[in-house]
């Protein structure tokens, strides 16, 4: 499943007037691809890739295409659809919800849909795949930050995305627990996951196929 992005701006009315965040942004990812995203605080990764996800509208003509879904164009519903379907988003803050333990924290995604005993069936492979089966009952306030990191991906993989999409997932993580969390997604993406990663560390510049700087 390809994924196209062509002229892609995004742009936000202010009090003060119109702020430009991205300017004619082109890339095309095939299926098993991977692209790094580089740019400093501000230049709009964070927004490029809630565009990606169909969480923020892009400018009028703008054109993101995942197969045969029109992103840009989608109504709600089907976006829904799409993201329940194809995408997983890794968070640089997690995002973990800390009323829940571990393992709930993983099945949520798709609770509302699937069998519950299906869901949890899953969830546990996936933390068994992280190397957290000995965490199911902990809440994420008794979890270091690669703890909490790879419960996250283990999140966003519930629903065996086509597209892992990676908000700086190693930012807040020490050198050893970045190195874990990337295996993970290297892993992944020799499975024939695609991937989308934003980055500040250029250490991780050779992973992948392409890399997109934003200025």
């Amino acid at each position: 499943m390809q994924l196209n992005v062509v002229n892609l701006n995004k742009t936000y009315k202010t009090a003060s007037g119109e702020i430009q965040i991205l300017k004619d942004i082109t890339f095309n990812l095939e299926e098993g691809e991977w692209i790094t995203i580089l740019g400093r605080s501000g230049s709009g990764k964070t927004t490029l890739l809630q565009c990606l996800a169909g969480l923020l509208p892009p400018d009028e003509g703008s054109q993101i295409q995942f197969s045969n879904i029109s992103i840009s164009e989608a109504n709600e519903d089907e976006l829904q659809n799409y993201r329940q379907k194809y995408l997983g988003f890794i968070y640089q803050d997690f995002k973990l919800f800390p009323q829940f333990n571990c393992l709930l924290n993983v099945m949520l995604p798709l609770l509302p849909f699937e069998n519950k005993n299906k869901v949890k069936e899953k969830a546990l492979h996936l933390l068994e795949k992280v190397n957290l089966s000995d965490r199911l009952e902990h809440f994420p306030s008794q979890l270091s930050g690669g703890e909490k990191q790879r419960i996250a991906i283990a999140r966003a993989l519930i629903n065996d995305p086509k597209l892992l999409i990676c908000d700086e997932p190693t930012g807040n993580l020490d050198e050893r627990s970045r190195d874990e969390v990337i295996q993970l997604i290297v892993d992944l993406n020799k499975d024939g996951t695609s991937v989308v990663l934003v980055t500040h560390d250029r250490e991780l510049m050779n992973l992948g196929q392409q890399i997109l700087e934003l200025n």
